[in-house]
Parts: structure tokens; C-alpha cells; sequence
């Protein structure tokens, strides 16, 4: 049986699939315990960019997470940012997914599972986990962070 997620390397019984059902709980679990937008985006796109071979299959998924992680970092999720992004990816452009990254992150899902597990009450923690998941995982990134920026630039109309 396997034992490793082939997407973020976690170690956990039952590998990938146990990995993917790591995240849907989670997911399910925020109609209960609600994070802001800026937090779930952040999740869904670390776990993505680590998934890449499910999420990130084509250039225009791939640069939704990339650039949503790098919104995330160095424009504090501002929705102008998001907005201009989905409306740019909406018009179709044309553009070629980088190669990525073997390593995507030193942190994994695991470290959310484990802040949901003790602040049930609190959700502080557990964005306090995302953020440093989330932060590995676009560090991890890094090489790319220059077509992020550039993707944003981008999707700004030019004035």
C-alpha cells in the first residue's frame, strides 16, 4: 500500500487518495467553521500548486494558483488583484505552463490538519497554519515568482 502522497510527499496510510481526502474534509468542514476568503484561496492554491499533476494540468489552472498565491503575498489578496486576474485567465490567453518544481514545499496539508485538530474554537491557528503552509509552498515556487508577477501585470488593462 502506499504510504506517500506522489504530489506533496506526505507520509500518510493510503498516500494520494488519503492526502485528496484530507483536503475535501477540510473543505467540507469550513461550512461549520467558516475562514475569510483570503485564507480558503491560500489553501486551495498551496494544495494545488503541491497537486499539480490533478490541479494544475493545463497553463490556465497553473497560473490561477500561481498568481493566486503570489496575489496572496504581495498584494494581501486584494480583490482588484483576484478580479483582474480571473477576468485576464476568462479571456483566454495564450501563454505556455512553465516547467515546475520537483519540491514543492517543505510543510504539506499536515500542518493545517493538526491546527484544525486543536483550535476547534479558534480559528486563528489554523490560518496561522495556512499562511505558513502556503508560504513554503510558494517559496518553493520562487524560480516561477517572475511569470507570477508578470502574469499580474498582464491581466491590468494597459491604460
Amino acid at each position: 500500500m502506499e504510504t506517500t502522497c506522489s504530489g506533496c510527499g506526505l507520509a500518510v496510510p493510503g498516500g494520494t487518495p488519503a492526502c485528496r481526502a484530507i483536503f475535501d474534509a477540510y473543505i467540507a468542514g469550513e461550512w461549520n467553521n467558516p475562514i475569510s476568503y483570503r485564507y480558503h484561496r491560500m489553501f486551495v492554491d498551496a494544495y494545488c500548486l503541491q497537486h499539480p499533476d490533478q490541479f494544475c494540468a493545463s497553463a490556465k489552472s497553473f497560473a490561477a494558483h500561481l498568481t493566486g498565491l503570489c496575489a496572496a503575498f504581495e498584494h494581501k489578496s486584494h480583490p482588484s488583484v483576484l478580479n483582474a486576474v480571473n477576468r485576464w485567465l476568462s479571456g483566454n490567453p495564450s501563454f505556455t505552463k512553465p516547467e515546475l518544481p520537483s519540491f514543492r514545499g517543505a510543510l504539506t496539508i499536515a500542518v493545517v490538519q493538526a491546527a484544525a485538530a486543536q483550535a476547534e474554537q479558534n480559528p486563528f491557528p489554523i490560518a496561522q497554519a495556512i499562511d505558513c503552509w502556503a508560504r513554503s509552498t510558494w517559496e518553493a515556487y520562487s524560480p516561477l515568482h517572475p511569470q507570477a508577477r508578470l502574469w499580474i501585470s498582464q491581466s491590468f488593462p494597459a491604460k
